[in-house]
């Protein structure tokens, strides 16, 4: 389940990159820096994960990513770009 929703997570940003280009006034410039960020985000995590299965386990970094997950998904909804 857990899979299923950062997969959502992660299609969506293409999804509603339009409602964020007017909402918040973006450039084309702008607006392509959400999917760097989203691919740095996604290759570091990834790199980074074997470190932390050593240090907190399995079902810990699970835990870890889907937290980070939510709050850049929740970030999507902010007022502002920054």
């Amino acid at each position: 389940l857990g899979f299923f929703l950062t997969g959502i997570s992660t299609v969506l940003i293409g999804q509603i990159l339009p409602i964020l280009f007017n909402r918040l006034s973006l450039t084309d410039e702008r607006a392509g820096y959400f999917f760097v960020a989203q691919f740095s985000g996604s290759v570091t995590g990834t790199l980074i994960s074997g470190a932390f299965v050593r240090r907190v386990g399995f079902v810990g970094v699970l835990l870890i990513g889907f937290a980070l997950t939510i709050v850049g998904v929740s970030a999507l909804n902010s007022a502002s770009y920054a």
